[in-house]
């Protein structure tokens, strides 16, 4: 199975990562593992220094990796999901409401975090033709420019 080295530079939190690619090697997918946390068998004399995190076209994803010596020429490499960087067109095209952020939020929203006042906007109008033996109390919700 084809595993293509790279070394990423970014923090884990980032969907789409800075990556460097170091190449392409070859190795054989141990028995028992799952596709969310393979481990690989690679005999080969040296694996490139620096490598972090790879990409297996056959399974679609990327995953960090860490890369151990077992004996001369038989290195393991063991690998677990990227899920932001894997699925990061899936996630770009979704859409939701931030309901918290450090420097905008969204009042409406209660989180917990903060506390929000109704604050009334009293406004007296007079009716036109005023009234003569009947009083009404109007009580409008929303905007008030059009009253």
């Amino acid at each position: 199975m084809n595993i293509q080295l790279l070394t990423n530079n970014s923090p884990s939190e980032f969907v789409t990562k800075s990556i460097v690619d170091l190449g392409t090697i070859t190795g054989n997918l141990r028995e028992g593992c799952s596709m969310l946390s393979p481990v690989f068998e690679i005999a080969q004399a040296a694996v490139p220094s620096g490598v972090n995190y790879v990409y297996i076209p056959d399974f679609g994803r990327y995953y960090y990796a860490r890369i151990n010596n077992i004996r001369t020429g038989l290195w393991e490499l063991e690998c677990d999901v990227d899920v932001l960087m894997s699925w990061a067109a899936q996630l770009r095209q979704c859409s939701g409401i931030v309901s918290r952020s450090e420097t905008n939020y969204n009042t409406y929203l209660d989180d917990g975090s903060f506390r929000a006042y109704a604050d009334p906007n009293i406004i007296t109008k007079k009716f036109p033709n005023g009234f003569t033996t009947y009083e009404f109390i109007l009580a409008v919700a929303g905007g008030y420019q059009n009253i």
